[in-house]
C-alpha cells in the first residue's frame, strides 16, 4: 500500500494485489460483503448491491474498475430488475455461455412479450474501451437461427470504440449499447430518459413521399445522441450535420441516416 495524493483532507491510496482480488472502501466492503473460510483461507464474496454501495459507486465510478467480472454481471442483472424485468444469470463468468451472459424479459404480464439477450463486458482499467470484436460476436450471437431474442444489450463499465458504435448503429433495430454513462443513470434509479430512446428514428419513410414523425413519442423532441462516431472531424458519420434518423422500411430499399 502506498499513498499516491494528498489534498484538502483528503489521502488516497493506492493498493497493489493480484488480478482477481477486489478492493473496496470499508464502507462499501462492510454494506456489501461477507467473509468466510475455505481451504485456501479468507475469501470475500459480493452478496448484495445497496444504496450505499451504489452512492459510493456515483461518487466515484472509477469503482466499477475493482469490481470483479462476475461482480460486475450482477450488477447490471440486478439493475435490469430494478427496471421491472425478470432476469437469469447464465452461468458462471468464464464458462461458455454462447456470448451470452444474461436472459431478461417482462416480470409481469404485457400485451406484447419480449425476450433480451445481454453480453457484459468488464474493464480493470478505465481507458480500456469494449471493442468492435466484441460487438460482432455478440451480433451473431443473438441473430443466430436458433435463438429467440427481440433485441440484445451490451453493457459495459467503460465506452464503446468507436468502430463498436458504428457497427452497432448498423444494427439498430437489434442491438443497444450502454456504457458507463448509462450505468450512472441507472445507479441512480434513471430508467426512463430521453437517452433511453436514442435508438429510435425521428422519422420513418413508409414508401417514397410518404413520411411519419416520431418526434412525439416518448415525449422527445429528439433523439440524436451525440456519439463519437459521429463528432465533427470525425471519420465516422457526417459530423453531427443530420437533422435526424430516416429508417426506410419499403422492401427493397435500405436504413439510411
Amino acid at each position: 500500500m502506498s499513498v499516491v495524493q494528498i489534498r484538502g483532507g483528503r489521502t488516497r491510496l493506492g493498493i497493489e494485489a493480484p488480478y482477481e482480488v477486489p478492493v473496496h472502501r470499508q464502507e462499501v466492503y462492510e454494506g456489501v460483503a461477507e467473509t468466510y473460510e475455505t481451504d485456501s483461507g479468507r475469501c470475500v464474496r459480493l452478496i448484495r448491491f445497496t444504496p450505499i454501495l451504489y452512492s459510493r459507486l456515483l461518487a466515484d465510478p472509477t469503482e466499477l474498475c475493482c469490481l470483479t467480472p462476475a461482480q460486475f454481471e450482477k450488477l447490471v442483472a440486478e439493475r435490469l430488475h430494478a427496471m421491472g424485468l425478470g432476469v437469469k444469470l447464465v452461468g458462471n463468468t468464464n464458462r461458455k455461455d454462447g456470448g451470452i451472459d444474461i436472459l431478461a424479459w417482462p416480470k409481469r404480464c404485457v400485451t406484447f412479450p419480449f425476450l433480451i439477450a445481454a453480453q457484459v463486458k468488464h474493464h480493470r482499467v478505465m481507458n480500456r474501451h469494449t471493442a468492435v470484436a466484441d460487438v460482432r460476436d455478440f451480433i451473431g450471437a443473438i441473430t443466430c437461427s436458433k435463438t429467440r431474442f427481440q433485441f440484445g444489450l451490451v453493457v459495459t463499465n467503460t465506452h464503446f470504440t468507436a468502430d463498436a458504435e458504428w457497427a452497432a448503429s448498423q444494427f439498430g433495430q437489434v442491438l443497444r449499447l450502454r456504457d458507463l454513462e448509462d450505468l450512472c443513470r441507472w445507479m441512480g434509479n434513471d430508467f426512463i430518459s430521453d437517452e433511453e430512446w436514442r435508438e429510435m428514428p425521428n422519422e420513418i419513410e413508409l414508401a417514397p413521399g410518404i413520411r411519419v414523425s416520431l418526434d412525439s413519442i416518448g415525449g422527445r423532441k429528439s433523439r440524436t445522441r451525440k456519439r463519437r462516431f459521429g463528432a465533427p472531424g470525425s471519420r465516422y458519420g457526417d459530423g453531427g450535420r443530420s437533422k435526424g434518423t430516416r429508417l426506410v422500411l419499403r422492401p427493397g430499399f435500405g436504413a439510411t441516416a
